[in-house]
């Protein structure tokens, strides 16, 4: 009887022994998000993931900070996610509370970064000669990888700037016959900046021709330089030629 007394003291203490470790274990904190020096994009969800090497109590407290500023809380400890809307450099901390005052934090250094906006005017072309004056095309592309794009405007020969509403292709007037320089530009909401500008010519009164190769680029000799142009009259019949 003394013998089974003995084995169930051993029993409780070792019990009280795992018990003791489990709650005082010495622990380590894994931060998988942010990761340590990435580079994140201008208004990118960036996922807080993080695990313990042991149980965490549910009511231990879970938290994060951005810079040393405010501390946010992690409902149950749970992972998460947050969006910052600057450029630069930042340090990202999180920590564990544990209800036996045991306290654990890692944390990661990280980049984020605004692209400008990317444009590309499509009309009127480099070098085209246009017979009207009046309702000249204005299209172009933009595309802004952070999906902040802002606004849209143009000028010509740097004049006054004119809104394109929505960023959306429009079509406008010169006044006389002239050597023009359109300009055209795109900003997002933290005021990156991009433009694109052509050279065209107008001739009232006289075919319109616009020459989409050769490129205004560097050919080589002996290469097979392809020639294509297309011409409107102002009857609107069209003439296109390639060689």
């Amino acid at each position: 009887m003394k013998q089974k007394r003995g084995y169930v003291k051993i029993g409780v203490l070792f019990l009280f022994l795992i018990l003791f470790n489990l709650f005082n274990i010495s622990a380590n904190v894994n931060l998988t998000s942010p990761e340590k020096n990435a580079s994140y994009r201008f208004n990118q969800t960036i996922p807080i993931n993080f695990s313990i090497d042991h149980f965490i109590d549910i009511n231990s407290s879970c938290y994060y900070s951005i810079n040393d500023g405010v501390n946010i809380s992690l409902i149950n400890c749970s992972n998460s996610s947050f969006i910052i809307l600057s450029n630069g450099s930042y340090n990202f901390s999180i920590f564990i509370n544990e209800i036996n005052s045991e306290f654990y934090s890692d944390n990661s250094n990280f980049d984020v970064i605004n692209a400008n906006p990317i444009i590309d005017l499509i009309s009127p072309f480099e070098g085209a000669s246009y017979g009207d004056n009046n309702s000249i095309l204005l299209n172009f592309s933009v595309y802004d990888i952070d999906y902040n794009l802002d606004n849209c405007w143009y000028n010509i020969d740097n004049g006054n700037n004119i809104s394109l509403t929505n960023c959306r292709n429009s079509s406008f007037n010169v006044p006389v016959s002239n050597d023009y320089q359109i300009n055209i530009y795109a900003n997002d909401s933290m005021g990156y900046l991009t433009n694109d500008s052509v050279n065209f010519n107008v001739n009232i009164g006289a075919p319109t021709i616009i020459i989409y190769t050769p490129f205004d680029i560097f050919y080589s000799n002996k290469t097979l330089i392809e020639f294509n142009f297309s011409s409107i009259d102002n009857s609107s019949s069209i003439i296109s030629a390639a060689d």
